[in-house]
């Protein structure tokens, strides 16, 4: 038996110490006889014992900053001459999955939250469960609650996998596929949807600025594999965040199924608040093409300068030309106050926010299955659906540390008015941005 901070002792052998006081807890364990079999009848109450943490540390402060340094009801008081105690750390993070309690055993309070609310840490010492509160989009904050810690949700996580596994023979989804294009929309045809429609709308509106999407050419080694570089899949739980007031519009990112024609819809419907971005390209101009409005022209040996100077944020190679999205033409499009809407693939999310130091709206339209998949889109046969179905969930797998939100919905239409709600909510001059403060620190 493991006993933890925040366990209370209910009875030893045929004690009843439900209502005792610690005197006689500690009296009934010390009757016990050395060496002899206790039985010990205990309850998780991490809220209480919190409660309790909080208030020794207030009465410690209080005597600290009284001068007074003498041991008060068992409770050991610093001297006065010791230093202050620093300000407890506030930690905020994300949640990067959906929390149901009432899908498994739980303590009591426990809080349920989804993919993408901020939760306020309070208490983070303990191993199995954390308090925390959600706070709000307008800064409030909700009730204490009980949520489980970073170490549980990987450990409930690798289990699941391992009992995905068995009963898939050891052949689970992993991250072993790699795409042969990676730019805008970073794969071939798109993951789910409309997008690897033929003649399709969105065709014609991205992706044939972008000719290397389609295209099974090697990449300059600027771009990343798309799905692949790691033998494990990461398990997320929550990353750490912070406020931060922003002075430019963010650009959007929308990956996942119906990407293309959530693009054109939403650029189409709001052309004063959506718009794409020029890109670049090596090739030469062609008849009626105008530099700055079709394509920024360029030569090889310059594009190829600035994409190790990392003013890209994607870019490939097509018939020995390349093709890529620079930083300044995001930003161009934000000084014009639109948002700008980026076919790009999940790689490009971290450049924005590591290199250019700017924080896209990542949207990940999660299909419930290829079914799915196929109602919205007939003509998709069922091996279409189901290959596209698998290169969602193995978007979700690579980049869920990066989405935005995810969104589910039963209808094209319903998704579509879930990424405006979600831009809108996200349109804001204060947001929530990632940090690289760690998690292992405990929060008492």
């Amino acid at each position: 038996m493991t006993i933890a901070s925040g366990d209370v002792l209910l009875r030893v052998n045929d004690t009843n110490l439900s209502n005792a006081t610690h005197n006689e807890g500690a009296l009934a364990l010390k009757a016990c006889q050395p060496n002899s079999y206790v039985q010990l009848l205990l309850q998780y109450r991490p809220l209480e014992y919190q409660l309790f943490e909080e208030k020794v540390e207030r009465l410690r402060n209080d005597l600290i900053q009284k001068g007074q340094g003498t041991p008060t009801s068992g409770v050991v008081i610093a001297p006065a001459n010791m230093a202050p105690v620093a300000p407890r750390r506030e930690l905020y993070v994300r949640a990067l999955f959906d929390n149901d309690p009432s899908r498994e055993g739980v303590p009591h309070r426990s809080l349920s939250f989804q993919y993408g609310d901020i939760l306020h840490i309070i208490n983070n010492a303990d191993d199995e469960w954390w308090m925390a509160r959600k706070v709000a989009e307008n800064g409030d904050e909700g009730p204490d609650g009980v949520i489980p810690s970073k170490k549980r949700v990987e450990k409930r996580e690798r289990q699941r996998r391992k009992q995905v596994n068995f009963n898939a023979g050891s052949q689970s989804l992993g991250r072993n596929a790699s795409l042969t294009g990676i730019g805008a929309g970073g794969q071939q045809g798109g993951p789910g949807g409309m997008e690897g429609r033929r003649g399709s709308r969105s065709q014609l509106s991205f992706s044939r600025k972008f000719p290397f999407v389609k295209s099974t050419e090697k990449l300059n080694e600027f771009t990343d594999n798309e799905l692949g570089g790691s033998v494990e899949e990461p398990i997320f739980s929550y990353e750490t965040v912070e406020p931060q007031n922003i002075n430019y519009v963010r650009p959007v990112i929308v990956l996942g199924a119906l990407k293309d024609r959530i693009n054109d819809e939403l650029i189409s419907r709001q052309p004063d608040r959506f718009s794409s971005c020029v890109p670049h390209t090596s090739r030469p101009p062609r008849d009626k093409e105008v530099n700055g409005r079709d394509y920024y022209f360029v030569s090889k040996a310059e594009m190829e300068r600035d994409v190790k100077n990392n003013l890209f944020i994607e870019a490939g190679q097509f018939q020995n030309n390349l093709y890529g999205t620079s930083i300044q033409a995001v930003r161009e499009v934000a000084t014009s106050g639109r948002h700008c809407i980026l076919d790009v693939s999940g790689n490009a999310i971290r450049r924005l926010q590591n290199t250019a130091n700017v924080f896209p709206i990542a949207i990940f339209v999660k299909p419930f299955n290829h079914h799915q998949l196929r109602e919205w889109d007939p003509e998709l046969s069922e091996d279409d659906a189901i290959k596209q179905f698998e290169r969602c969930q193995r978007q979700e797998q690579s980049f869920g540390d990066l989405f935005t939100r995810i969104i589910t919905g039963q209808t094209p239409e319903d998704v579509m008015q879930r990424v405006i709600q979600t831009i809108n909510e996200e349109s804001r001059q204060r947001v929530w941005v990632p940090t690289r403060q760690p998690l292992s620190k405990p929060q008492s």
